[in-house]
């Protein structure tokens, strides 16, 4: 369950990869409610192109991949700056590294608070 939640995260954190979801979502249902030669075409350009941005951005594969190695290098060297963060190059890297930089920072500070 864990993991599905961290998932999910990652997948409302990159911009593409939450486009292509509610684009896919919400074309899907009116595909089968309008009529069939009113809007078809049009709706099947949109369902292909949120297809399109999920298939770019591995459905939030790459975003979580960052996450992970981001926060299980921190855990093995006890810190993750902008360094890390600018070893990656593409959008999706970047939204999962920055991602967990951000939740490592907040876990420092509750470490920082507790004691």
């Amino acid at each position: 369950m864990k993991n599905v939640l961290l998932y999910l995260r990652c997948a409302v954190a990159n911009r593409y990869t939450l486009a292509g979801y509610l684009i896919v979502f919400m074309v899907v249902p009116l595909m089968f409610y309008l009529p069939a030669k009113v809007y078809l075409l049009p709706l099947w350009v949109v369902f292909w192109g949120g297809l399109a941005l999920l298939g770019v951005t591995a459905f939030g594969r790459h975003t979580l991949r960052a996450y992970r190695r981001v926060t299980q290098s921190a855990d093995r060297f006890g810190r993750a700056d902008d360094r890390v963060v600018s070893t990656y190059d593409t959008y999706c890297d970047i939204t999962g590294a920055r991602m967990a930089q951000r939740d490592l920072q907040k876990r420092l500070q509750n470490k920082a608070r507790t004691e």
